[in-house]
């Protein structure tokens, strides 16, 4: 038994067998060891690539350092996951380390202390079970603004409202809480000191399915539709009033706390099948990633197969009651959606209606002229 928080660890390893895989040669072996110490356990990742230069071992768990690839057919990171693996396992008291004595390709080490001797004498008499904490229950938002004002307003309306509160005045250390906290949302700002919002948002997406909600002065059409475009699941202008601030934030966490109404646990239109319980899609056995709006978008439609919805139909359920007229974000996650799973000609269509009021989801692939 080790003391460590299952999904955090599960994102280290992760990460680790990805960044193996980046650089090892096709077909060669990746190897995962995991052994008992005295007060922990030793975990390790070996591929069978050309290893870390010298020059590079000391900085490779630097934020944003990235590696020399093997070849320029390898598509470069963002130089973030070895920093989120050691953020990770330095947060639960372990250490993470390039072994040195490796010659032949790279082994990437770390440790996780063993649970106390009391725990583990105390799991033999009953099953451990993970701590259950509903979406309401201080549920944890960071906000990332670099207007001193604004962020204190924002952290003390959040924490009236009973939330559990992270503020930071720029994305860097928004990414080193987002890795290390796992809040539950984000409030990001466009403007920030650095990278701008845009670029963080597309960091935090290629990493976490966090809810974000941009909060921004920037009312331009173009922002709008890039944000949602990147994966932001909201978007709201400054000036703002703050009861619709917390209602959005409300909306963000009920979708995320799952209230479908599906029973089945498993819905299946064609050869795409979606997991509502463990919030996984496929088309024809290849997952598809979604963002937890997409997730849910994708499966009320799912359930109205063959269905119009109209416009506000699909933004009240999925959105929340708030929303009506907001159809730039329809459009943009539709766009998103046929992108990812419309790859398959076998898979369903999402096809708007002929007046344009609303979509519906067709179990059967669509002629090409109703497609286009």
């Amino acid at each position: 038994m080790v003391s460590a928080d299952t999904d955090r660890i599960e994102q280290v390893l992760l990460n680790l067998l990805d960044n193996a895989r980046k650089f090892a040669p096709p077909a060669s072996v990746i190897t995962v060891t995991a052994t008992q110490q005295d007060d922990s356990v030793l975990f390790s990742v070996r591929d069978q690539g050309p290893g870390i230069p010298p020059a590079e071992r000391s900085r490779i768990f630097d934020r944003f350092f990235q590696g020399t690839p093997p070849s320029t057919d390898v598509a470069r990171g963002t130089g973030l996951g070895l920093a989120i693996c050691k953020a990770l396992v330095e947060a639960h008291g372990g250490q993470i380390w390039l072994d040195e004595t490796i010659t032949d390709g790279a082994r990437i080490c770390f440790t996780i202390p063993r649970a106390p001797v009391e725990a583990r004498r105390d799991a033999g008499q009953a099953a451990l079970t993970a701590p259950i904490r509903t979406a309401y229950d201080a549920a944890h938002v960071l906000v990332v603004d670099d207007e001193p004002s604004l962020r204190q307003m924002l952290e003390g309306s959040l924490r009236n409202a009973g939330y559990v509160v992270s503020a930071v005045a720029e994305g860097q250390a928004a990414l080193e809480v987002i890795a290390t906290e796992a809040p539950d949302v984000v409030v990001l700002d466009l403007f920030l000191p650095g990278q701008d919002g845009f670029a963080i948002l597309q960091q935090i997406r290629d990493w976490s399915d966090v809810l974000v909600m941009i909060l921004t002065a920037s009312s331009e059409p173009g922002n709008v539709v890039r944000g949602l475009q990147l994966g932001a699941d909201d978007y709201l202008t400054k000036p703002f009033r703050m009861d619709e601030f917390l209602a959005r934030i409300a909306a963000l966490l009920r979708r995320r706390g799952g209230e479908l109404e599906e029973d089945v646990p498993v819905i299946q239109r064609g050869p795409l099948q979606i997991d509502v319980a463990r919030r996984h899609a496929q088309v024809d056995g290849v997952s598809v990633e979604l963002t937890p709006t997409e997730f849910r978008l994708l499966t009320y439609l799912a359930q109205h197969a063959d269905q119009v919805l109209t416009h506000a139909q699909i933004l009240q359920h999925v959105w929340g009651p708030a929303y009506g007229g907001e159809s730039q974000y329809l459009w943009v996650h539709i766009g998103r959606l046929r992108q990812k799973i419309e790859a398959d000609p076998r898979a369903p269509r999402l096809i708007r209606t002929e007046r344009g009021v609303g979509y519906r989801l067709v179990a059967e692939p669509a002629r090409p002229k109703e497609h286009a």
